[in-house]
């Protein structure tokens, strides 16, 4: 269990009978993550066979019998028909039980997810904000002087705490995280593949012009990104349609990288595209030929074109979340 997030109380070591066991998944209206069958069966095998071990893992059920910790064990219980020695904790308060359940690991050691956790918090389409939440740590490093573009430099480690804070700071309940969800389900119409790299960029735009403090910036950055992901082409202007058509064509491209976790080259390029966007929207000047000529590799680094307004917003912003987490 994450070092600070703890639940306290007395587990008691209970005979848990396959009836026991499900009953108590059947009470329980809480899902912490869907359940690995392959885990199950590999605890079932143990109990057939006599070499179920002993583990000081507890199964905790909170005061709304919801089954917290320990979903697994129960499960292979219940399927094999065998009994089984556990520790059991009951009656733990439900908010600080979810608050443990979030950061602890199953008695077979699988950390739950980014993904997972924000889904215990109520955030809707989680699979999708953890994944934007994830890159936009890899955009700060985009936006940053760093040296070459072969390898990841992650700004915030692996960390899932830093990005647990992050959403609850940045995230929850915004309408900037909401919209940039939208926009990554967009991306899949528009481009034919969904990448993070999308959302996280429409996020960190809007994001840092909502916390500028300029409304009328904020309310333009919004305008403009509900356009710029709109899958209904006939509500886009011809300048963002070409620079749309532009990605497309560039990220599509045999011999070129294709947008991936693993490379920085089309975050950069996606980051340079979307301000030269906002450049043409914003200013109201159509794209020529050479502007949306970018050359990204090698060591030589291309920087981020200016955007209008929302340079100075994401100054203010993006260092200070840089300076809070720091390199890990």
């Amino acid at each position: 269990m994450t070092k600070g997030k703890v639940i306290t109380g007395t587990p008691t070591l209970e005979v848990v009978t396959p009836l026991v066991a499900a009953n108590a998944l059947a009470a329980s209206s809480f899902n912490p993550r869907p359940i690995s069958m392959g885990e199950v069966k590999k605890f079932e095998q143990r109990l057939k066979s006599g070499r179920w071990f002993f583990t000081s893992d507890a199964v905790v059920i909170d005061d709304k019998q919801n089954v917290i910790n320990g979903q697994t064990r129960l499960t292979a219980i219940a399927r094999s028909g065998i009994s089984a020695q556990l520790l059991v904790m009951r009656g733990v308060p439900s908010a600080a039980g979810i608050k443990a359940a979030v950061v602890a690991q199953d008695s077979g050691g699988r950390n739950r997810t980014l993904a997972q956790t924000l889904n215990f918090y109520g955030q809707e389409n989680s699979t999708r904000a953890a994944s934007i939440i994830t890159q936009f740590g890899r955009y700060l490093t985009q936006t940053q002087g760093d040296e070459g573009l072969k390898n990841w430099s992650e700004p915030f480690g692996r960390d899932k705490d830093v990005f647990v804070d992050i959403w609850i700071k940045h995230g929850r309940g915004t309408p900037e995280l909401a919209a940039a969800i939208q926009d990554l389900q967009n991306s899949t119409t528009i481009y034919g593949k969904q990448h993070s790299a999308y959302g996280a960029i429409s996020f960190a735009w809007r994001r840092a012009a909502a916390v500028s403090g300029d409304e009328a910036l904020a309310k333009d950055v919004a305008v403009f990104f509900d356009e710029f992901f709109n899958p209904d082409s006939s509500q886009v202007s011809a300048p963002l349609l070409k620079v749309r058509d532009k990605i497309r064509r560039n990220l599509a491209a045999p011999g070129k990288q294709q947008v991936s976790g693993g490379s920085k080259v089309p975050m950069r390029l996606l980051a340079i595209y979307t301000a030269h966007a906002w450049n043409a929207w914003y200013m109201k000047e159509d794209l020529t030929k050479s502007r949306l000529t970018v050359t990204v590799g090698g060591s030589k680094q291309t920087p981020l074109p200016h955007v209008h307004g929302i340079t100075e917003a994401a100054a203010a912003w993006l260092p200070k979340l840089r300076k809070a987490y720091g390199d890990k």
